[in-house]
């Protein structure tokens, strides 16, 4: 063989593994793809369980700061009454809305409709917990 057949050889030989490494590449790019949004979706829902723990957490330290503050020093007097627990309510939620990151709020607005309604609902929870002993 001469240098120049050679020379040919070499190169349509490297033309066909170029080939076949695009072809390999090709196959593998959906699978690739698929792990990237497989990451993404696992941060996004990491995130998503970090700001719940956050948010109920806030609403436990809010409900206990208003007990024993507000309700527990009135209870231990046997003063309690309904409107004490309007007052006691507002007190949760003003300390909650003070403490809590704006960006945090933003975040749930989105992808809750109602975000006041479902703050007064996990206070009202949280407060039966509290009771309970939890």
């Amino acid at each position: 063989m001469d240098l120049t057949t050679l020379l040919c050889v070499l190169v349509i030989l490297i033309g066909l593994f170029l080939i076949i490494c695009g072809w390999v590449l090709i196959q593998l790019l959906p699978l690739i793809r698929m792990k990237t949004r497989t990451s993404h979706l696992l941060v996004a829902n990491t995130a998503q369980h970090e700001a719940d723990k956050f948010i109920h957490e806030m609403v436990k330290v809010a409900v206990v700061n208003t007990n024993k503050s507000f309700v527990d020093p009135l209870k231990a007097k046997g003063e309690f009454e309904e409107k004490h627990h309007i007052i006691a309510f507002s007190q949760t939620k003003q300390f909650i809305m003070r403490n809590t990151n704006p960006i945090m709020f933003e975040y749930y607005k989105s992808s809750i409709k109602n975000m006041d309604t479902w703050l007064d609902h996990l206070i009202e929870y949280t407060v039966y917990e509290t009771k309970l002993g939890h």
